[in-house]
C-alpha cells in the first residue's frame, strides 16, 4: 500500500475515481480509493488469492494505526465493490 500510494497519491486516485463518475454518494466498508487500490494490488501480487492481496494493502495501515477496528472483508464484498467502482 505505501509503494501504491506514493506511486499514485490519494489526490490522484479520487481525482481518477470522480472523472470516471464513481464518487461515493453514501460511506462503504470498502471506500473507492482503497478498492482502487486493490485492483492496482492485484496486478501487482496476481498468482495471490484476492484476501491475500487485500491482506497485503491493508497490512501497512493496520502497522501504522490508520484502519482502527476496521476488519478486512470477505471475498464477495470485494467482488461487489470492484464491480461498484467499474
Amino acid at each position: 500500500m505505501g509503494l501504491l500510494a506514493r506511486v499514485y497519491p490519494a489526490s490522484a486516485v479520487d481525482r481518477a475515481v470522480e472523472a470516471c463518475g464513481r464518487r461515493e454518494r453514501r460511506s462503504w466498508v470498502l471506500p473507492a480509493r482503497l478498492v482502487l487500490y486493490f485492483v492496482l494490488g492485484l496486478a501487482l501480487f496476481s498468482p495471490d488469492p484476492y484476501l491475500e492481496v487485500m491482506r497485503k494493502l491493508t497490512y501497512g495501515l493496520r502497522q501504522v494505526g490508520l484502519l482502527g477496528a476496521w476488519r478486512e472483508p470477505d471475498k464477495p464484498s470485494i467482488s461487489l465493490a470492484r464491480r461498484r467502482l467499474g
